[in-house]
């Protein structure tokens, strides 16, 4: 087995027990997503979990032929507008089978943060993502704290204040940790 697969190996097997552990009630049991951890962005560029500490971090799982997924954009925009000076990053991943018809969409709606294309489903499953839309919400030490699946009135404000609760602890620590 060459290295590369090895680590990858690795690493995936950290991501399964991480997000096990996140079956737990309390916090402090949770372990956190793995610093290796790693996604390529449609433009190219990779952004790891490691990069994102600090930050809290709002998953993103859809797909351009999802109308409930498709109506949350503008919502997505809003929240990532709202944060976009805070200790807060969005990440989209996408599992359409087609990268071009989703670069097309994107640039149609001028959704501008990091997009992941997922095409092949590895990463959906690996965070055992089983319908679509759905919210992972991540804190600033790369815990899962939240999930949310569907898209509705109700579920846009509790994305917003999952997110935002999420963000003023990671504010909160960022302060902490410059005293």
């Amino acid at each position: 087995m060459r290295a590369s697969t090895v680590s990858s190996v690795s690493l995936l097997a950290a991501l399964i027990l991480a997000l096990a552990a996140q079956s737990g009630d309390a916090a402090q049991k949770r372990e956190p997503l793995p610093a290796e951890l790693s996604f390529r962005q449609l433009d190219g560029q990779s952004i790891s979990m490691g990069e994102l500490r600090g930050k809290a971090v709002l998953f993103d799982f859809w797909a351009t032929w999802c109308a409930p997924c498709r109506d949350a954009l503008p919502h997505l925009r809003v929240i990532n507008t709202r944060f976009e000076d805070k200790p807060f990053a969005l990440l989209s991943i996408s599992v359409d089978e087609s990268r071009p018809v989703l670069e097309k969409f994107l640039a149609d709606e001028k959704a501008e943060w990091p997009h992941i294309w997922d095409g092949n489903g590895q990463i959906t499953r690996t965070f055992g993502v089983r319908s679509f839309p759905t919210y992972l919400i991540v804190d600033h030490t790369g815990r899962i704290t939240s999930s949310l699946s569907g898209w509705g009135s109700r579920h846009e404000m509790r994305l917003a204040q999952l997110a935002g609760a999420e963000v003023s602890k990671a504010t909160r620590a960022a302060k902490k940790k410059a005293k």
